[in-house]
């Protein structure tokens, strides 16, 4: 059984064994996790995004914490430790940066997606 810390495989941008470890295997509910996370996401981007536009701390800070949380649960270790890059950088009211963290973390989440859904038996998806 994999341990929480376990890093990601090199190139991966989510970690597998972890995810379905946490899932006791099961595809369905996989499927059905990865449904809610991508239902999720998009409205803490586009509250990231305006966040960085008009420089709001708060709003950026929680909207990272959030969004960390949720990369964490699906195992995005990579996606999730961008993430603590923005929102410390937020916290310490730094934008130097920030967008390209940003766009960074939007393909990070994208790849990561991608390849959830790869691994997902067709006959398992929602």
């Amino acid at each position: 059984m994999k341990k929480e810390n376990d890093p990601v495989p090199s190139g991966s941008p989510v970690n597998m064994d972890a995810l379905l470890d946490k899932l006791a295997g099961d595809q369905n509910q996989l499927s059905y996790f990865l449904e809610l996370f991508k239902a999720g996401v998009p409205e803490l981007l586009d509250i990231l995004k305006d966040s960085l536009k008009n420089k709001d701390v708060n709003n950026l800070v929680n909207a990272c914490h959030g969004l960390r949380g949720m990369l964490l649960v699906m195992e995005m270790k990579q996606a999730s430790s961008i993430a603590i890059q923005l929102e410390e950088s937020a916290s310490e009211k730094n934008f130097d940066g920030a967008d390209e963290l940003f766009h960074s973390l939007e393909k990070e989440i994208k790849g990561a997606v991608s390849s959830i859904e790869k691994s997902i038996d067709p006959k398992n998806k929602i």
